[in-house]
């Protein structure tokens, strides 16, 4: 994995400024590069085998439910190795736990929380 510098200025720049970034990659090496890296699975608790109406683990009121709550921004680096089914199952499940807090928040594609795809397209 070759990291793009301005990917990771951008990181720190939001992170300066007190905002919640959650840095992933598709993979357990690339993570180790990425400052507070972890993998798309690890991080979201995306199932192993994925469908058309899979969900992830995060339940409401646990830790990972808050931070995703108040994240900023997503970098989901190696995006182009992963299956459309993670990335849908992410949106559906971050749709579930934000329209407990804000309906409104709960109808954007990632419920408002922007979301950078990096990687070899």
């Amino acid at each position: 994995m070759w990291l793009n510098v301005p990917l990771t200025n951008s990181l720190f720049t939001f992170r300066s400024e007190g905002k919640i970034v959650l840095p992933v990659v598709g993979s357990g090496i690339a993570a180790a590069f990425l400052p507070s890296g972890r993998t798309a699975h690890s991080r979201f608790k995306i199932p192993l085998k994925l469908d058309q109406s899979s969900i992830v683990g995060i339940e409401h009121g646990t830790y990972i439910a808050e931070l995703m709550q108040h994240a900023s921004l997503i970098i989901w680096d190696e995006a182009p190795m992963q299956y459309l089914y993670a990335f849908e199952a992410v949106d559906r499940s971050l749709r579930v736990i934000m329209v407990s807090i804000d309906v409104e928040r709960g109808k954007r594609p990632f419920c408002g929380i922007t979301v950078v795809f990096g990687g070899d397209f």
